[in-house]
């Protein structure tokens, strides 16, 4: 059985046959964050997110660097994970990033901060101004550039390496490629921020920031959320297999990404910056 999944004895209505059907996990996971302050050791935890068991390192760094928490993968001496006695499968609850001594942590600064982008919702033109104050990278303009043929294979090959979604039909599904068209790595969560996380967690451990030949790929929409976690690795091209949002949009327009939805074998629609698309 692959992990993250479970089976559940259940009843079907129309023909009233009992099969096994398996289904996607859905778990709590502590991030917490251990710091030194005048040459103590000391921790709080940051979050509690719902996610499918996997990939928790990469999670928790993916989360913290596209928060503000950390700016840098360097920033961490090292990230271990804790495991409930009560679990007999042993999956881990907590994941317990220890940062480096020389890393100044502010606890307040954080919660403010977390506190900021809950809130920001209430406006694009705040959502924006504060994804500009996070995002460390300017997107050039032209460059990197892919073919209109790549763009439509890509949602089909990510379709294809999400063992998970086969299995349980129940999770998202996020990818990088290289704008040949080439997988480089897929990452399936219940929760799409959790997905892109666990991808961009990977993508600081690789060391592929900033991406440069590249395309990051999402099995559903495009929300805001996805869209200013990718501009944090300079995501210049975006592919959605559904819609975007008008804010996701927005903030595509306003840092020059190239956003790409409701992407098909045979057509898909390029919301703006098409100069990176070529025939």
């Amino acid at each position: 059985m692959l992990l993250g999944t479970s089976i559940n004895k259940t009843q079907k209505l129309q023909s009233q046959s009992i099969f096994d059907d398996s289904i996607c996990i859905e778990e709590p996971l502590e991030i917490i964050i251990e710091y030194y302050f005048q040459n103590l050791k000391k921790r709080e935890a940051i979050s509690i997110t719902m996610r499918t068991p996997g990939n928790e390192a990469e999670l928790a760094l993916g989360f913290l660097y596209t928060e503000g928490v950390i700016d840098s993968i360097n920033e961490v001496e090292k990230i271990s994970t804790s495991f409930d006695c009560n679990d007999i499968e042993g999956r881990s609850q907590q994941c317990i990033v220890t940062l480096q001594k020389s890393k100044i942590f502010q606890i307040d600064k954080i919660k403010r901060h977390f506190y900021a982008n809950s809130s920001c919702g209430v406006c694009g033109k705040t959502s924006i101004d504060l994804s500009l104050e996070s995002c460390p990278y300017i997107l050039i303009k032209d460059f990197p550039q892919i073919t209109k043929q790549t763009i439509l294979k890509l949602p089909h090959t990510l379709r294809n390496s999400q063992a998970l979604f086969v299995q349980t039909g129940g999770c998202h599904g996020v990818a990088l490629f290289n704008t040949n068209g080439d997988l480089i790595k897929v990452m399936e969560d219940i929760g799409r921020h959790n997905a892109m996380d666990k991808l961009i967690g990977y993508i600081l451990k690789e060391k592929l920031a900033p991406l440069q030949n590249h395309v990051i790929v999402v099995s559903g929409r495009a929300s805001f959320e996805l869209i200013q976690k990718s501009l944090t690795v300079a995501c210049s091209i975006f592919v959605a297999v559904g819609a975007p949002s008008s804010l996701a949009i927005s903030i595509a327009k306003e840092f020059n990404m190239s956003l790409i939805g409701f992407t098909k074998d045979t057509e898909a629609n390029i919301y703006c910056n098409p100069q990176r698309i070529i025939e």
